[in-house]
């Protein structure tokens, strides 16, 4: 990323997407990170020219304070606290900082300058994606909504094979029940997901995944809820059918990856290991339904927009 960063760590506060997008008006790029992020992790982000600590009402748990590695302090890199009197920053406010203020902070004590827009953020983001893709195919799950609309969009703008797939888990039902059941996979995203396909000009298919979706979502969720349990049949489909049955199905026609419209990231570790990241916003954040997946479906997925917020999203399509 070539833009300055000010990064936002959560640490209660109910108005983390207020301070990032007051940050991101002044023209400098902004991120919300978890309170216990790592020396190393912050260390890898790019161009990092300030820390915001921005508590709030949620920053006592169970009576405890919600505390950031000491370590962070040692950076040498700036730092503001927001609501959080055990800070030991310098820089303490009660509130969240006027314009002013903030823009002292960000441009004289951060250095930070003022060269993010969403032009040249999406540049970088697609440039992401092409080192982490090479010249290699890509399966993208196409639902026909925006999310994955604009993640079909943003990787093949910088000119990859995307090849647009949606799963058929749909029941041997009447049409009406498919139709009235609609969902991510009904016959109404098969319509939506076409008319995309056609306008980015990329090739479309439906895959069938009926067998896969009955025996790993309908039949666990149905002996699960007779035992008393309360399942989450979208993280079995998302374990299961989206990503084992998919990658399996992908890797045996010779793609390399697949990419969904999660708003989520994935993080190469220290280790080599890979880690399910959170989106750039809280307010949008769907890392609660990916816990579960495998090292080698973490190492074969692409989750292009999970650097961007919603509206910004929006704005693309």
């Amino acid at each position: 990323m070539k833009q300055d960063l000010i990064v936002i760590l959560d640490l209660g506060s109910t108005q983390n997407t207020v301070i990032a997008r007051d940050i991101r008006d002044l023209g400098v790029y902004s991120e919300i990170h978890p309170h216990d992020i790592t020396v190393d992790e912050v260390k890898a982000l790019q161009n990092v020219k300030g820390i915001v600590l921005n508590g709030g009402e949620n920053r006592v748990v169970d009576g405890q304070e919600v505390e950031i590695s000491p370590e962070l302090y040692n950076l040498g890199i700036p730092m503001l606290s927001i609501d959080y009197p055990q800070s030991e920053c310098g820089k303490k406010l009660s509130s969240l900082p006027d314009q002013e203020t903030l823009k002292k902070f960000i441009f004289e004590e951060c250095g930070a300058e003022a060269n993010w827009n969403m032009k040249n953020f999406i540049e970088d983001q697609v440039e992401l994606i092409r080192q982490q893709v090479g010249d290699r195919k890509v399966l993208l799950a196409l639902s026909g909504g925006v999310d994955s609309s604009v993640a079909a969009w943003l990787l093949k703008e910088q000119g990859y094979e995307v090849v647009g797939v949606t799963m058929q888990i749909w029941q041997d039902e009447e049409e009406e029940a498919k139709e009235a059941k609609g969902g991510c996979c009904g016959l109404s995203a098969v319509d939506d997901a076409g008319r995309v396909a056609e306008k980015l000009g990329i090739p479309y298919y439906v895959m069938n995944f009926k067998q896969e979706f009955k025996s790993n979502v309908i039949d666990y969720f149905v002996e699960e809820y007779l035992r008393g349990n309360t399942p989450n049949p979208c993280i079995a489909c998302n374990r299961y059918v989206k990503w084992e049955a998919l990658l399996k199905r992908s890797l045996a026609i010779g793609a390399d990856y697949i990419a969904t419209g999660h708003y989520a990231r994935i993080h190469r570790l220290p280790n080599g290991r890979f880690a399910v990241r959170s989106s750039v916003t809280a307010a949008k954040d769907q890392t609660y339904a990916l816990y579960n997946l495998t090292q080698e479906q973490l190492a074969h997925t692409l989750m292009p927009v999970g650097g961007y917020t919603k509206e910004e999203i929006r704005a693309m399509a």
